[in-house]
C-alpha cells in the first residue's frame, strides 16, 4: 500500500489528507484516483515521490510516500 497525502482542493475532493492505496507506478495511482474521484480530472496537481516532485512516470514501493500538491500561489 501506498502513503498518499493530499493538500489544498485535492484535500476537499478526496475527503482525506491521507489515504492508502495499492499501486503500481504513477501513471497507475492516478488512474485509480480519478476512477475513484472523477472530479480530479478537471483539477491541475503534481505528483511528489518521497518528496521530490515528479513529471515522468515512476514505479512505486510499498513504503513509498506520495503528495497530491495543488497549484502553488503567494509570494
Amino acid at each position: 500500500m501506498i502513503k498518499i497525502i493530499s493538500f489544498g482542493q485535492i484535500a476537499e475532493i478526496i475527503g482525506s489528507t491521507e489515504i492508502r492505496l495499492e499501486a503500481s507506478d504513477t501513471d497507475d495511482l492516478r488512474q485509480k484516483l480519478c476512477e475513484k474521484h472523477p472530479q480530479l480530472l478537471e483539477k491541475k496537481y503534481v505528483l511528489a515521490v518521497n518528496k521530490n516532485i515528479i513529471s515522468d512516470t515512476v514505479l512505486l514501493s510499498p513504503n513509498d510516500e506520495v503528495a497530491l500538491l495543488p497549484p502553488f500561489s503567494g509570494g
